[in-house]
């Protein structure tokens, strides 16, 4: 009997050393991991805190092109020939876009185009599509009116034309490059410098001016003014189209000049084209003969 409580007492003794060191070990594990945790929370918050910061910002900050406005061109007595407007472009962020058959709907009715075509831009796989660029506030302004998520709406300059001397004074394309004449050749000093703001975006799509960001101011391009009359250019134009009626000619030009001091008064293309109609553009009206 002595024997089997003496062998009872020594299996409780070894079940409680048992018991005992896996509590140590539990324990034990739970330090560990607590270290761990504590570890991680001082790596990121205090040693490589500037770095998650940064991270955190380039998720919904981010900068934004502010376009300088391109320099005027202007005749002799400073009529302009070729200025800058301020326009409204839609953009939008087609994942943002929870309602893409409204959306593509108001665009229609605004800007006159089929929704398909709209539609095909918002289930495009990206995080930026144009919708419409350089349109006025008037024709814009249902949209402007509405709060949608995932719609970009920006200002942005356009280039508008007098429509005299087409092929020396030469186009830009959307984003305001020169491609042709003068605007091509003076593209430089024409179209400034672009600044930035440093713009946050909402969960919802929605962006704002960020609060104490860095930001820089556009610098216009430079005015440049021609020795081109704009009433002697008119007249010559005119003068030009009529001769060519009358010639049953195809093509012709006419130039105009001081003669006393070399100056070009006026320069005269035909065909020509309309410099604010980009269906007009052909290789042919645009060429300077």
């Amino acid at each position: 009997m002595k024997d089997a409580m003496s062998e009872s007492i020594k299996q409780d003794k070894t079940m409680l050393k048992q018991g005992r060191l896996r509590l140590v070990v539990v324990f034990g594990g739970l330090i560990v991991l607590a270290l761990g945790v504590v570890g991680r929370l001082v790596w990121v918050q205090i040693l490589n805190a500037e770095e998650y910061r940064r991270k955190a910002q380039r998720q919904y900050e981010f900068r934004e092109t502010v376009a300088a406005l391109r320099g005027d061109i202007t005749d002799r007595n400073g009529k302009r020939l070729a200025t800058s407007l301020t326009s409204i472009s839609f953009a939008a962020d087609p994942k943002m876009v929870e309602d893409k058959e409204g959306l593509a709907t108001l665009c229609a009715r605004a800007f006159g185009k089929p929704k398909e075509y709209y539609l095909k831009k918002l289930n495009e796989k990206t995080r930026f599509v144009w919708l419409e660029r350089n349109q006025s506030p008037t024709s814009a302004e249902a949209l402007l009116s509405l709060d949608i998520d995932g719609l970009i709406i920006r200002k942005e300059a356009h280039r508008q034309y007098e429509n005299l001397a087409s092929q020396v004074i030469g186009f830009v394309d959307a984003d305001n490059n020169g491609i042709s004449g003068l605007e091509k050749q003076l593209d430089k000093y024409l179209r400034g410098k672009d600044g930035f703001l440093t713009m946050q975006r909402t969960a919802t799509g929605k962006a704002f001016p960020a609060i104490g960001a860095p930001r820089e101011e556009a610098i216009p391009g430079c005015r440049v003014e021609l020795t081109i009359d704009a009433d002697v250019q008119a007249i010559v134009e005119d003068e030009l189209q009529q001769g060519l009626l009358k010639s049953e000619a195809s093509a012709g030009m006419a130039i105009v000049m001081n003669v006393h001091t070399g100056e070009i008064l006026a320069m005269a293309n035909a065909p020509d084209f309309d410099m604010n109609n980009k269906a007009t553009y052909t290789p042919d009206a645009v060429r300077n003969r």
